[in-house]
C-alpha cells in the first residue's frame, strides 16, 4: 500500500497542529477500494496535489485488467486515479528482480 501522511492538512505552514494532520490511502481507486495487488514507487509532486506510482493493482481504474504494471496519478484531494501508461520493460524486469526502479536507467 502507498499511503501519504499530509503534516498540514489546512496549508497554513504549521505542522502537526492537533486535528490538523491526515493519513490517505493513494494506491486505491477513485471509489477509495484498496489496490488488489502491490503498488510501487510512489512520487508526490511539489504541493502534494498529485502522487504518481506503480502498480499490478488491476482495481484501480476499470478496463486496466492485465496485471502488468502501470503508472498511475492520483489526485489527492477528489481522490480521482489515472492510468498514465504501462511501465517500460526494463522497468518492469526491474521490478520483478527486486531491484529499485529508478526512471531513466
Amino acid at each position: 500500500d502507498i499511503v501519504l501522511y499530509d503534516r498540514d492538512v489546512d496549508g497554513n505552514g504549521v505542522f502537526d497542529e492537533p486535528g490538523s494532520t491526515n493519513l490517505a490511502l493513494v494506491s486505491a481507486s477513485s471509489a477509495d477500494v484498496r489496490g488488489n495487488a502491490n503498488s510501487y514507487y510512489p512520487v508526490v509532486s511539489d504541493g502534494g496535489r498529485f502522487v504518481t506510482f506503480l502498480s499490478v493493482a488491476t482495481n484501480l481504474v476499470s478496463g486496466v485488467t492485465d496485471g502488468r504494471i502501470h503508472v498511475y496519478t492520483r489526485e489527492v484531494a477528489n481522490h480521482r486515479v489515472t492510468v498514465v501508461g504501462e511501465a517500460p520493460a526494463a522497468s518492469v524486469q526491474r521490478i520483478a528482480n527486486g531491484v529499485e526502479y529508478r526512471p531513466g536507467r
